[in-house]
């Protein structure tokens, strides 16, 4: 069918073209352009948990209580679950989580908010410099709401993509997908 130039152009210039092959290049991100909308919340809920149990998995008590009266029950009993059984991680690799955790502004957040958009954060410090179309794809691909939180935090971590820390946070991302999922880790 036919559509008028002007038409083109105008639908080109607010939804970016994201090249198909560089999402493909990509195994997490081609994995994550297949998933539906309810796994994309379940799946970003779970980065979410994982980050905050990297972040704070050797918190002291007042500190996790506090922690914990901030997530929605459901999010806080399943933190509280997990937390008991976490692994010890390496200082850096918590540093790092917690910095991450400091960065986000969590107080205009509502409870049953925080942990997607925790996820939803991982997933914009996944990008590395040069990539902005493919975040892109994932703006549009949310829903509006989310969409417009996963452009911010994108435009947030494009100014600190460092390769190394990219490469790492896919490989937690990717991880969480194969665990969530239970489909075998390639990577």
């Amino acid at each position: 069918t036919w559509v008028p130039p002007l038409v083109l152009a105008l639908a080109e210039s607010k939804f970016p073209s994201t090249n198909q092959k560089a999402l493909e290049n990509i195994p997490l991100y081609k994995k994550l352009s297949k998933l539906s909308l309810q796994e994309m919340d379940k799946y970003f809920r779970e980065v979410g948990l994982e980050e905050m149990i990297l972040a704070f998995g050797q918190i002291n008590r007042p500190s996790l209580k506090a922690l914990l009266n901030r997530l929605s029950l459901e999010d806080a009993k399943e933190l509280r679950k997990r937390l008991k059984k976490a692994p010890v991680y390496t200082a850096e690799d918590q540093r790092q989580a917690q910095l991450h955790l400091l960065r986000l502004d969590m107080e205009k957040m509502k409870p049953e908010e925080v942990v997607g958009q925790i996820g939803l954060s991982l997933l914009a410090r996944s990008f590395a410099k040069g990539q902005r179309s493919l975040g892109e794809y994932f703006v549009y691909k949310l829903p509006k709401a989310l969409g417009l939180v996963l452009r911010r935090l994108l435009n947030a971590h494009s100014l600190e993509a460092n390769q190394e820390r990219v490469e790492n946070t896919r490989k937690r991302l990717t991880k969480s997908y194969h665990k969530l999922f239970r489909r075998p880790s390639r990577a």
